[in-house]
């Protein structure tokens, strides 16, 4: 990795990496889990792992950070339901597709004025994935936007109000489409006592959004999946401290001190 700083608010740095991600092993396991009638689990002996070689820039202005990156994979990672014996039957298993090329960029910025601080990243996402052996349809890839944020509001000495909330648009990497997905979270804290009981409400998934909707081809067969995560809740939590520190100070003792000085 290459890193300069130019000064104390700006600087920048440049990395190559290079690694080799293995599937663990019940993902080879060749035995058959039945989920219903006509459909199974099966792990696949014949994954190969995948390589990944990356670079990526980072430049840092201030409170704004600029975020530049490429990916090449080779037998990349993936899974699709293939047909089984029959029309009827189907089998989820993962696979190696060819080869995968992504390309992204991000821009986050931070603000804090006062009461009210916030963090935001606005990103770009390109993926081009290959697969030539099980038949899988190939489509034209497109940007993939992807927006992150949260806001905190300080009202007072004892109120804390805080929104995360995200979004991503329909993704089109090549072999895949997934439809577009939002969260939303709210939270809410009260602090008594001296801030020494803090109250806190949680709304997570306010909206029940969080989802994993698309669709995909593999041969003869299209594939449309419809999920809905379990994520909308609502949590109310209490944490009280009991007890002060008064004593800061600390002993520090070491052993094995002559062995640690020796040198060969």
């Amino acid at each position: 990795m290459l890193s300069y700083q130019w000064n104390a608010n700006y600087r920048s740095s440049l990395s190559f990496t290079s690694r080799m991600d293995r599937q663990p092993y019940n993902r080879l396991n060749p035995g058959l889990i039945y989920q219903d009638p006509y459909t199974s689990i099966q792990g696949n002996p014949m994954l190969v792992p995948q390589e990944v070689r990356s670079i990526e820039s980072n430049t840092q202005l201030g409170l704004t950070t600029i975020k530049l990156g490429y990916n090449y994979i080779i037998n990349p990672f993936g899974g699709a339901a293939l047909r089984g014996a029959d029309s009827r039957t189907y089998i989820l298993k993962r696979i190696n597709f060819e080869d995968q090329h992504d390309w992204y960029a991000s821009l986050s910025r931070g603000f804090n004025l006062g009461i009210w601080s916030s963090n935001n990243t606005l990103s770009a996402f390109y993926r081009e994935n290959r697969e030539s052996v099980f038949g899988v349809t190939a489509g034209s890839p497109r940007v993939h936007w992807y927006f992150f944020s949260t806001q905190q509001l300080q009202l007072g000495k004892s109120w804390n109000l805080e929104l995360l909330f995200w979004w991503k648009n329909d993704l089109y990497e090549g072999t895949i489409h997934r439809e577009d997905v939002w969260n939303a979270t709210v939270s809410i804290e009260h602090s008594f006592f001296d801030q020494r009981l803090k109250c806190r409400l949680i709304a997570n998934d306010l909206f029940h959004t969080n989802r994993a909707d698309g669709d995909y081809s593999v041969a003869e067969t299209d594939i449309s999946f419809q999920n809905k995560w379990n994520s909308n809740f609502w949590r109310l939590s209490l944490m009280y401290q009991i007890g002060q520190s008064r004593n800061n100070r600390h002993r520090h003792k070491e052993t094995g001190t002559k062995e640690n000085a020796r040198r060969l």
